[in-house]
This record gives structure tokens, sequence and C-alpha cells, in this order.
């Protein structure tokens, strides 16, 4: 059985998420002073789950590769690429040492670091 990459199904997956689905962005004011903006995503069927660890069909993948960012990614090749970490370490065959990338922060405002996982 051949296997793709991960890289290869999400390029593949967006693609399909432009050609066949409506998206349309609006900007939207709260009561407070600030512009936030919304997503819509049209498509033919609903997602199964918004959990990211259980992810088993292409519009799944497509939906949520819009909300969370992995700690690494992979290139065309399938070399693992930093995404949310800068670099990682393998300290045993079970336990890995990532370092996180500063500066980053959630929606509301909070920190990421490494108390947030």
């Amino acid at each position: 059985m051949r296997y793709l990459s991960l890289a290869t199904i999400l390029s593949f997956s967006a693609m399909t998420l432009m050609i066949t689905s409506n998206v349309a962005f609006a900007d939207i004011k709260n009561t407070h002073t600030t512009l936030q903006k919304e997503l819509r995503i049209g498509s033919k069927s609903d997602i199964l789950t918004m959990d990211p660890h259980v992810i088993a069909e292409s519009l799944q993948l497509d939906v949520l590769g819009n909300i969370y960012e992995p700690l690494v990614g992979q290139d065309s090749s399938g070399k693992l690429t930093p995404i949310l970490a800068k670099y990682w370490k393998q300290l045993s065959p079970t336990r890995w040492r990532f370092h996180l990338r500063e500066g980053v922060h959630f929606e509301q405002g909070e920190a990421f670091d490494a108390d947030v996982y």
C-alpha cells in the first residue's frame, strides 16, 4: 500500500476545498472597539468532529487545518519542518523535548508556552 505524506494530503485537501466550496470573509463589528473576521465555509456535508486527534476524512482536515497549527509539519519530501516548535530533540525512544517559538499567543491573548500543553 502506498502512503502519501501529510503535506501532500493537506495540499490536495486545501485545493479541493478552494475549488468545491464557497469561502467568504465578512467584517463583523462587535460591541467592543475591535474588528473581528469571520470565515464561512460551505460544503456538501458536515464535519463529524472538531477534535484534531480523531480526524478521519478530508473535509475535517480542510476545516481543522484553518483552526489548529501543529508543532511540526512536513515539506514536500516528507521531512519534518518547524511550525510552532523551533526545534526538537529525541531524549529516548518515547520522549521528546520541543523548544517552542516565542511571541506566539492564542486568540484570547494567552501566551503559548509549555504550561499550555
